[in-house]
């Protein structure tokens, strides 16, 4: 597993593509802010999507990068608690929102797919712990490694921007 891939299969969350559709995004555009309240989540069909995280001066971390089939904003949405990050889109995209009632029905469909949600959030946790971990301790050149090696496996291109 690495920053940018959870390492679920992109079928998995088909349910949640199904019903509506999809928000068109355009590269800049702010999906939600940090600490706003969390109505739903995302499933992104098409695009590039970052979460981040930002300080009160302004300063930025990014949490992951999203790629379509993936699943984004849902760890608030799940506690009710404010956003802990932000999310705006990279690239031309789709995103589809969920709220309760389509994630209610969702699982009554297929009970499965709470188990899914369950392992989906603790890899998140995983994710999480890993990136802190790294940023407390290990210097900037290995971070800087990892990052590279991480998309590694993706046509032997790894594409993103200096701040990514």
């Amino acid at each position: 597993m690495n920053a940018f891939d959870l390492d679920f299969p992109a079928h998995i969350w088909a349910p949640f593509a199904q019903g509506s559709p999809p928000i068109r995004c355009s590269p800049g555009y702010l999906i939600y802010l940090q600490g706003t309240e969390a109505t739903c989540f995302y499933y992104l069909k098409k695009g590039r999507v970052k979460s981040f995280i930002q300080s009160d001066g302004g300063a930025e971390r990014v949490l992951n990068v999203y790629q379509a089939g993936s699943l984004f904003g849902e760890a608030s949405f799940f506690d009710r608690r404010p956003r802990g990050a932000a999310a705006v889109a990279l690239t031309p995209g789709g995103l589809v929102p969920r709220d309760r009632g389509v994630v209610t029905q969702a699982v009554a469909r297929d009970p499965e797919l709470a188990m899914s949600m369950l392992q989906y959030l603790a890899r998140t946790v995983r994710l999480l712990s890993e990136q802190l971990d790294d940023m407390a301790f290990r210097p900037a050149p290995w971070r800087l490694a990892r990052f590279l090696l991480s998309g590694a496996d993706q046509l032997s291109t790894v594409h993103s921007t200096q701040e990514e």
